[in-house]
């Protein structure tokens, strides 16, 4: 074996605030770059694939990198003699991966996670594992026997099979809707009709509990599929607390429910393959307060993950993923696998290869998918089924042959929708919280036309109709249904269906649902004996389409035409026991169904969820893969996620021209051109047409037209918003655009039950969201009936809405400018549209100039674009031209802005408007510098400063264009050059304030204010020369003077402790600390009383310099522990890393390695997140990481980082815990990132 301890190293100094940072770089030899590209493939592959290679004048893909690792494996890792038996023939071999046996073998770990299935002989010839090569990974020191080892099942026994599909609301949605139906297809149609195989499944809301019950009513589970989110040490179950399990956990909760331990455990999670050192596992127990880990992890294994651990508890075999792993390898890899290994009755490493080859050949999937599988288990085991038909689990498949007269056709019916995609969330509640026997029995999904209400509802019996006896449908559409004929449909359809309710009835005719009009009592009796069959008999009753046996009625919502319904319905939802449930669908609320009831409001699909149907759809998907793949996310974009219009699309998708002129036509003509998107044969066509008219036009001018004139005003006023609107945005525009104003509570109730809005979170927190159709229809309404808008004029209420997020703008911009420009970028939308240009002049400058963020930049510059022609000419029109270029000049496109710059300056000079072109040159000299193009920022700032003369400009204003060159000439490195003249401008600045202080008028200075600007900036510029310079008594005499220019222009104390803050760094240069440490804390003080959090963070980060300083470090800990608890509550990661860091630093100065290591860590995770790669990969952080693995390997012990799960279960990160989850960040998939980083150290 090779010894691959010295392939690679990193050289970095350790950092701190205001300390030198050193670049370091990867020293490669030994192919170096290879090594460590096969320890972590995914992440090196993530860092390289198509950018210029280090030190190599080339570029790679995906697939061409994973190739050149390949070959370096099979030539130099694995040598000619090794690779050639394994490339050698066509038959099924097995390579063998010992894990290492102890956490020091770090090494051995290394090897461990190489995907040995890439090694190819070169790159023209195919890798091992398109050759039909397993590879397995074994613990122990015992090279297992060669040979295959069968499952024991007795006489007739059922080999069971259960499929786990564990979405959560918080992780990302996955496909598994989709992976479900296919893997029971394969098990109905492949495996059940010729093996005695049984196939349950779970998903919406798994917990321990479904989890639990499952397999105590099965008796346990020879094969687990588990589908869904996962880390290297948990799979992620449903619910907020508690909601991770080990592999260790999952075992023991079979156990516990009467089980046994599954033979074989397939993990479609990500990183549940990764390995973790016993030691890191231990102290994530220790520190969660578990006891300690079994003596079977602690002696016989050094490494541990999901996998393993499952091992550890006695499951045979388990198939994992090194890496994240993608949803549509994930799903074609186990129904090959499944298919070999059931159907055809391979072994496991016979199936999993056989499926991995397989896949090999698909151009489609990503080359780095092929490298994320991986078999872990001792023995090769075949779980052979007893051949014989499953026709008792045959008979379950189709609720439609089960349940006779179910509505079977795929538009109006109860047959499962073969797109269906999403509705996670809803499903999840109806598990939970309608099938659970402790909860409500009814469900009521409400929804506009065409949301899909009954697909959902198809869904449901599809997902359960195995725990009913029976599934009766009552359907409306179209015609209103009485309860009479209600209670009619249900006896005849139970008289037919069940013989215990016919013979009940034959014995007492009383017990009938229907009983003859001339009894007494009749409603209440036929009530109370249908309230009896349900609680006799598990029956899922589903009522579809009730909204028309609903009346709208002023000041009531909608109630029941018929009385009886109301009775019916409130005895369903107070009184209804047992196993029974009840589901309706309407597009509006009955009033009746208010309390006691699971309400299913449905908007369009989520766009994350939409996008699955787009992969789940074939047309579609291979649409996706075409030259064509634009049309597809145009379907996405133009449907706003709506079911019924993206499926009437992808209809069209088989052809290409088509479905381009269909979007289209939609785009430019509106919804109301979806009836005649319609396909098929004449009778089809115009039944179809009929239906999407409805969907499109009639289902909401019904709704619009029922609404109070009130009601009509305030959705015109919601569906001018460009995005989901906050309650106290809505209330202020709703108020400020009309002079007589209405209470919007009542009216917002009117909205949301018609299911015209959709609303999420309550009261004043709420948000509003509507799909495009109701927009489009309630423009339309307006058009013909422009009276009903009332005050409420679509101009104002854009300029409305623009003020509010101006006004939000405005009041986080010190703050949270993240969210701040976001608003920002709002507003402006919202004033172009409005054509508020005089608004949007000065507010667009102050938005351009305080974005940081690029893609924010680009959104600004996209409306600004749309804008600039439509504005009168003018002054304004070169003002929001500049305003633009700003912007591109800012966003590193400062050959974009250019021309910008040019017309407004032409423009403004045109109109000799010679102080706006002064102003223009200046600003496009700012963009120029800031991007680091500092000789053409130099000639630019000379001619703001000519137009600024030519402008007659006062001279104060022409030197501080000058000044401004000089500061260019600083940054050009003639700092000793241009410091004469700054000297001098400076000393003419000086002099005119003193005259100006003296109370004489000066001609060349005659504004004070523009005078204290001048001076301020020309003292500024002096600092910066004598800071190069490392002149430390003339910086801190410029700050003095400055100080006491603010102060004399009456600046506030907050503002003069804001200057004194940076009087510390010279301080401590001159050896002035306990000056220095007076100064800071006198500023701390100041910053207190105002609530500066962000100036406080500052002050404390620099007081603990000083202390280092000195020497005492134990107070410098204490300090920057204060810093950071301030950091957490601003909104600024970037400076919680920094902090990390600094904590960090001073841990390891005292000793408290791994506490450092902790911070270290927080510091690295928040730098990936926000893809901060100039600290990450420059030296700060890494630079630390890398020496701290350097001193223990000298030590000859092991640097303690730990783990991101281990570190977020510590209280005092609780703060980057709750920042992970606000960003959606999966951590299994962000412990890969940094596993990939750090074996590059």
């Amino acid at each position: 074996m090779t010894d691959c301890s010295d392939f690679y190293n990193l050289w970095s100094p350790r950092f701190i605030l205001e300390k030198p940072k050193l670049k370091f770089g990867l020293l490669q030899k030994n192919g170096a770059f290879e090594w460590v590209g096969l320890f972590n493939t995914r992440e090196h592959v993530e860092r390289y694939a198509n950018r210029l290679l280090p030190d190599k004048q080339q570029t790679l893909s995906e697939k061409e990198l994973i190739a050149q690792l390949g070959v370096f494996l099979g030539r130099e890792v694995l040598g000619k003699e090794i690779f050639q038996q394994l490339y050698d023939g066509i038959s099924q071999r097995t390579v063998l991966i010992r894990l290492p046996a102890t956490a020091d073998d770090r090494l051995a770990a290394a090897f461990a996670r190489i995907p040995w299935e890439i090694a190819r002989p070169s790159l023209e010839q195919e890798p091992l594992l398109a050759r039909n090569v397993a590879v397995r990974a074994i613990t122990g020191t015992d090279l297992p026997e060669d040979k295959e080892i069968t499952l024991a099942l007795a006489a007739n026994e059922v080999l069971r099979v259960l499929l786990v599909f564990a979405e959560t609301e918080e992780g990302n949605p996955l496909a598994a809707r989709l992976e479900r139906e296919q893997l029971l297809a394969l098990f109905y149609d492949k495996i059940l009709p010729r093996h005695l195989v049984q196939i349950d499944s779970l998903c919406y809301g798994v917990t321990r509990a479904t989890i639990a019950e499952q397999v105590r009513a099965a008796k346990g589970y020879h094969i687990v599929h588990w589908s869904g989110h996962g880390h290297h040490d948990s799979l992620v179950l449903s619910g907020e607390q508690d909601n991770q399990i080990s592999g260790a956990g999952l075992v023991a909760l079979f156990q516990q429910a009467g089980g046994f331990v599954p033979k074989l455990v397939f993990l479609s999670a990500c990183h549940s393959g990764n390995f973790l050192t016993v030691a890191q596992q231990a102290e994530i127990k220790k520190s969660t307060g578990a006891k300690d880990l079994p003596a079977s992890i602690t002696t016989k294994q050094g490494y541990t993950s999901t996998a393993l651990a499952l091992l550890t508890a006695g499951v045979s075999q388990v198939v994992a993923m090194r890496y994240s792993v993608n949803d549509a390898y994930a799903r074609q890899l186990a129904v090959l696998f499944y298919q070999h290994l059931l159907a055809e009755q391979y072994n496991a490493d016979a199936a999993l290869a056989t499926a991995r080859t397989q896949l090999a050949a698909d151009a489609k999937i990503g080359a780095i998918e092929h490298t994320t599988p991986l078999l872990f288990g001792q023995d090769r085991w075949l779980l052979e089924a007893v051949k014989k038909r499953n026709a008792v689990q045959l008979k379950q498949r189709y609720p439609e042959r089960r349940f006779q007269p179910l509505l079977a056709d795929e538009q109006y019916g109860f047959k499962a929708r073969p797109h269906f995609v999403g509705r996670s969330r809803e499903l999840t509640r109806l598990n939970q919280e309608w099938l659970s026997a402790d909860k409500s029995p009814v469900a009521l999904i409400q929804g506009l036309a065409g949301l899909g209400k009954t697909a959902l509802a198809a869904e449901v019996v599809n997902l359960w109709h195995r725990r009913f006896d029976w599934v009766l449908v009552v359907q409306s559409r179209g015609y209103a249904m009485n309860a009479e004929a209600f209670y009619q449909q249900m006896d005849s359809l139970l008289v037919r269906l069940n013989k215990a309710y016919r013979e009940e009835c034959q014995d007492d005719e009383y017990r009938k649902i229907l009983l003859p009009k001339d009894e007494p009592a009749r409603y209440e009796t036929m009530r109370e004996n249908f309230l009896a069959v349900l609680e006799s008999y598990p029956i899922l009753l589903i009522i579809d389409n009730f909204e028309t046996n609903l009346l709208a009625e002023p000041d009531a919502g909608y109630v029941c035409k018929d009385p009886e319904w109301t009775a019916l319905l409130t005895a369903l939802v107070t009184r209804l026991q047992g196993d029974s449930r009840v589901m309706m669908t309407s597009r509006h609320r009955p009033g009746v169904l208010v309390d006691k009831v699971v309400w299913l409001a449905l908007g369009p699909l989520p766009m994350n969820e939409a996008w699955l149907f787009l992969q789940s759809h074939q047309a579609l998907n291979q649409l996706w893969h075409s030259e064509a793949s634009d049309l597809v996310a145009k379907v996405l974009k133009i449907s706003h996620g709506h079911p019924l219009i993206m499926q009437r699309l992808g209809d069209l998708a088989h052809d290409a021209e088509a479905l381009a002129a269909a979007l289209t036509r939609l785009e430019e003509k509106g919804f109301n051109q979806l009836p005649e998107l319609v396909t098929g044969s004449d009778a089809l066509r115009e039944q179809e047409r009929r239906y999407l008219e409805d969907v499109a036009i009639g289902a909401v001018d019904v709704l619009l037209e029922r609404l109070s004139l009130e009601g009509r005003q305030l959705l015109w006023v919601v569906t001018r918003a460009l995005e989901p609107v906050r309650h106290s945005i809505l209330m202020a525009v709703w108020e400020n655009t009309a002079e007589t104003v209405i209470a919007i509570g009542p009216l917002l109730k009117e909205l949301t039950e018609s299911g015209l809005l959709q609303q999420e979170g309550e009261f004043e927190k709420s948000v509003f969201s509507f799909h495009e159709l109701v927009r489009e229809r309630c423009t339309a309404w307006m058009e013909q009936q422009p009276q009903d808008c009332g005050e409420h004029e679509t101009k104002p209420i854009g300029q409305a809405y623009g003020e509010q997020y101006a006004s939000l703008f405005k009041g986080l911009v010190s703050s949270d400018k993240e969210t701040a420009t976001e608003m920002g970028r709002r507003a402006i939308t919202y004033l172009v549209r409005a054509e508020a240009f005089e608004a949007l002049g000065g507010f667009a400058h102050d938005v351009v100039i305080s974005t940081q963020n690029p893609q924010q930049l680009q959104a600004i510059i996209a409306e600004l674009e749309t804008v600039i022609e439509q504005v009168p000419a003018g002054q304004i029109r070169w003002r929001i031209r500049t305003n633009l270029a700003d912007a591109l000049g800012r966003s590193g496109q400062p050959q974009r802005a250019k021309p910008f710059y040019a017309q407004s300056a032409s423009e403004a000079e045109a109109a000799e408007n010679w102080a706006d072109v002064a102003a223009i040159c200046q600003n496009w000299a700012n963009a120029l510098r800031d991007v680091g193009q500092l000789q053409g920022a130099r000639e630019t700032f000379q001619r703001a400063a000519q137009y600024s003369r030519k402008a007659g400009r006062a001279e104060v204003n022409i030197l501080m264009s000058e000044n401004e060159v000089l500061r260019i000439d600083i940054m050009l490195g003639e700092v000793e050059t241009a410091l004469p003249a700054i000297e001098q401008r400076l000393a003419q600045i000086r002099d005119w304030w003193q005259r100006q202080q003296q109370g004489e008028t000066l001609a060349a200075a005659p504004d004070a204010d523009v005078l204290a600007h001048a001076f301020i900036g020309a003292l500024g510029i002096a600092f910066y020369a004598h800071h190069t310079l490392e002149h430390w008594q003339d910086c801190l005499d410029l700050l003095i003077e400055i100080e006491q220019v603010q102060q004399a222009c009456g600046e506030s104390t907050h503002e003069l402790a804001r200057m004194r803050f940076n009087r510390y760094k010279p301080l401590i240069e001159l050896g002035r600390l306990d000056e220095a440490q007076r100064v800071l804390e006198g500023c701390l003080q100041v910053f207190s009383n105002v609530n500066d959090l962000n100036y406080q963070v500052k002050a404390l980060t620099a007081l603990a310099i000083i202390w280092d300083e000195r020497g005492d470090v134990s107070r410098a800990i204490e300090l920057e522990r204060q810093s950071l608890a301030i950091c957490e509550r601003l909104p600024n990661p970037e400076d919680r890393a920094i902090s990390h860091g600094n904590l960090s630093e001073y841990l390891h100065t005292v000793g408290q390695i791994e506490e450092g290591a902790r911070h270290l860590l927080a510091q690295i995770v928040y730098y990936i997140v926000i893809g901060n790669q100039q600290r990450l990969f420059g030296g700060e952080c890494l630079g630390n990481l890398a020496i701290d693995l350097q001193e223990a390997k000298e030590k000859g012990t092991t640097y303690p980082l730990p783990r991101v799960n281990e570190l977020l279960q510590h209280a005092e990160f609780s703060t980057l815990r709750r920042w992970l989850v606000e960003r959606g960040v999966e951590v299994g998939e962000l412990q890969g990132r940094i596993d990939g980083v750090v074996a590059g150290l």
